[in-house]
This record gives structure tokens, C-alpha cells and sequence, in this order.
């Protein structure tokens, strides 16, 4: 269970749905799982919640990602005024603050890009176990008639 004072999970039964509202410093993230009429059987909390938890990480690295590309955007942007301005040298320290800044926030973006590449196929190797492992209990259900209990299956 993630416990975090600035997360905030609800559930509606209706819908088989959980909803994780995450606040960070610059912003609200919203994610959200929804439970699949087959699996209603298998519905628990805690999937659900890592399931909208992560969902709402995802768009905060989104939000994050955009952010930077904006940020090195206009910095290339102010590196190429200058650039071409003849009174800024290119070995002065302004050139090579911004062009050390750029090169700093492009492997920032490198590395949200690879922990959202990372995240989302966790997410999807989580969800595939699951299905595999609902799919194993389902049909020893059928096999012996709705006799067998979750422990004769093994989650790997």
C-alpha cells in the first residue's frame, strides 16, 4: 500500500473503478483503474491502486518531459541569439553556461524518457502475470467445478 499524505485514492463500486489523486509541488496528477467485468471475481484494492498510482506517475513524468523540451527549446533559442551576436565570444562564460545547461537538461530528458520507457512496461508485465495468473485460477475453477481455492494455483 502506497502511503503517501499527499495521495488520495478512492474507489467506486459501481463502476469497478479506482481513482489515485497525486499532489506534487507543481501540480495535481490524476490515474485510474478500472476492473474488467471479467476479473470482478479478482478485484482487489491494492491492484487497483498501484495500477492508478503508477497511470498518474506516468503523467506526471509526461507533464515533466514537455516541460523540458520547452525549457531547452527557448535555451537553444537564446544560445543561437547570441551566437550570432558579435560581440559574445563563444569560449565566454554565458556560451558555455547555456550550452553546459542544455547538455545537462537533455540527459535529464534521456532519463525521464527511459523511466517512462521503464514504467510502462512494468506496468504491462504486471498487468500480463496477472492475466495469466487469473486465466490459470478460471480454468482450474472449470476443470473441477468452482472447487479450487487460490492457493492450488501459483503466482509466479
Amino acid at each position: 500500500m502506497i502511503n503517501d499524505t499527499r495521495t488520495h485514492f478512492t474507489y467506486d463500486p459501481e463502476t469497478h473503478t479506482t481513482y489515485c489523486e497525486r499532489e506534487v509541488k507543481h501540480g495535481k496528477y490524476y490515474g485510474e483503474a478500472k476492473c474488467h467485468p471479467n476479473d470482478w471475481e479478482f478485484e482487489s484494492k491494492l491492484v487497483g491502486e498501484y495500477y492508478a498510482y503508477t497511470r498518474s506517475m506516468l503523467k506526471e513524468l509526461s507533464a515533466n518531459r514537455e516541460e523540458l523540451r520547452s525549457q531547452i527549446k527557448g535555451l537553444k533559442h537564446l544560445y543561437n541569439i547570441l551566437e550570432q551576436n558579435p560581440r559574445v565570444h563563444y569560449d565566454s562564460i554565458e556560451c558555455y553556461t547555456i550550452r553546459r545547461q542544455i547538455k545537462l537538461m537533455e540527459r535529464d530528458l534521456a532519463d525521464i524518457r527511459t523511466l517512462i520507457k521503464t514504467t510502462k512496461q512494468e506496468l504491462y508485465d504486471y498487468m500480463l502475470a496477472k492475466d495469466t495468473f487469473y486465466k490459470k485460477m478460471r480454468k482450474a475453477r472449470s476443470e473441477n467445478n468452482g472447487s479450487v481455492e487460490a492457493s492450488n494455483c501459483v503466482h509466479s
